[in-house]
């Protein structure tokens, strides 16, 4: 199947939507290249990714997805890791990419593993930035997957992030990055294309599907980047996955970690350059063998 169901050549150096009924995305680069496919957290959308997409530079093809349920994506008839790992290799077929690297950042940082675990062959290098994979130790997630009031917390949550965004035409974001432009773009994400409903059935999912990196292959390469200051996903816990990761049989010399000391749960707003030269060396690692 072609990569582009439109008849249309792409333009490798402009972003442009992804033509899929029910599948909402951004990419860039010439389909040709190797591919990168990346997954937002809780709350996020494609739309997180799209700066990183423009720094990247060229010789890749990078797709950007709304996680099911999420603005352009439909909703799942049925939430878990098993789930939503069939949605992403389903969409990546329709796309025509057979293997390609997966970047995941929080919740779909859990995602990433799942699907690198389920299917190996299909991933080159796997990256979790800030990874919710120890769900079941996040404590900021208790109330909003409570039983019976669990979605009500979330909805408070969209209207709170609903008002922050609404300020955020007072402080215009800057490409250079930092901490509170972003956060006030991505709150207007939480609240303009997220649903209550979705978000619980999204959180429940992955709160219920720890993971265990052991069981990842040792050969295949994964970077870990975390924010030193992050309050969802503390930072130890990047700490305890890169400790686990090491501990695989046959670890691939080209995994690493890299921990940005100023930054919180989205080390990509916080410093947009570095984290995207840090990602390029990553995936360029290897390349010439």
């Amino acid at each position: 199947m072609s990569r582009h169901p439109s008849n249309q050549p792409p333009d490798p150096a402009t972003i442009r939507s992804l033509s899929l009924p029910g599948v909402g995305g951004i990419a860039i680069g010439d389909p040709t290249e190797p591919a990168l496919i990346c997954l937002h957290g809780w709350g996020g959308s494609k739309e997180i990714w799209r700066r990183f997409l423009t720094l990247h530079g060229h010789g890749r093809y990078i797709v950007s997805l709304d996680m099911p349920g999420t603005w352009g994506s439909t909703p799942l008839d049925a939430w878990g890791s098993e789930q939503l790992v069939g949605w992403l290799f389903e969409t990546a077929d329709r796309l025509g990419i057979e293997r390609f690297s997966l970047m995941g950042h929080s919740m779909g940082g859990n995602t990433a593993a799942h699907a690198a675990l389920f299917a190996p062959k299909r991933i080159e290098k796997l990256i979790l930035v800030n990874a919710a994979v120890y769900s079941d130790r996040l404590p900021v997630t208790r109330a909003y997957v409570a039983p019976g009031h669990g979605p009500f917390v979330v909805e408070l949550a969209r209207i709170g992030s609903g008002i922050a965004n609404s300020i955020s035409v007072l402080f215009p974001e800057r490409n250079s990055g930092g901490t509170w432009r972003p956060w006030l773009r991505r709150c207007g994400y939480v609240y303009h294309h997220n649903k209550a409903g979705v978000m619980h059935n999204q959180l429940k999912a992955m709160v219920e599907s720890p993971f265990t990196p052991l069981l990842l292959p040792g050969s295949l390469p994964v970077l870990v980047v975390h924010g030193e200051r992050d309050t969802v996903v503390p930072v130890a816990l990047a700490r305890k996955l890169w400790d686990d990761l090491s501990k695989r049989d046959g670890v691939s010399d080209r995994s690493r970690l890299i921990v940005y000391p100023h930054a919180q749960h989205v080390p990509m707003d916080t410093d947009p350059l570095g984290f995207a030269r840090d990602i390029r060396a990553f995936l360029d690692s290897g390349e010439e063998a």
